[in-house]
């Protein structure tokens, strides 16, 4: 059974340290576990979003807009399109003016920082459209610099 992979982990102690309470399969993959263990051993190195002045803010309950896809000049990025890069070639468009009728449709700028909320575990991309497949981002391999 080649490439299979198992965690064990005790319900009593996923349920006090897991603040996200998720229990999917690809979240306790070994390597997520073992770069963890790296971050919480050194966490005076690291900060949490809660240390900056950042604006966070999420957009991943959105009415449904597929009639819309492919009409506008808005890219509109979905999980498919962030990977370390995000890819504005394959991505669809939509109108711009659909983000000012529905409050929970978002608009990023150049410069931010997108993370997945779904699709896989820490899927990042720099929003930049000059330099689109420039940043590379891996969080695996920026963590076990350390």
């Amino acid at each position: 059974m080649e490439g299979l992979e198992v965690s064990e982990a005790s319900f009593s102690k996923l349920i006090s340290v897991t603040e996200t309470m998720r229990f999917d399969a690809d979240y306790f993959h070994k390597a997520y576990l073992r770069d963890e263990k790296s971050v919480q051993s050194q966490a005076k190195s690291f900060q949490k979003f809660s240390d900056f002045d950042l604006a966070v803010d999420g957009s991943a309950f959105y009415p449904a807009i597929e009639e819309f896809y492919d009409s506008g000049n808005l890219p509109f990025l979905r999980v498919a399109d962030v990977d370390s890069v995000i890819d504005f070639e394959r991505c669809t468009t939509i109108p711009d003016e659909l983000c000012t009728r529905f409050e929970t449709l978002k608009k990023v700028q150049t410069g931010d920082i997108v993370l997945t909320k779904g699709g896989s575990v820490a899927r990042i991309g720099l929003v930049t459209r000059r330099c689109g497949r420039e940043p590379r981002f891996d969080l695996h391999k920026l963590i076990k610099t350390f």
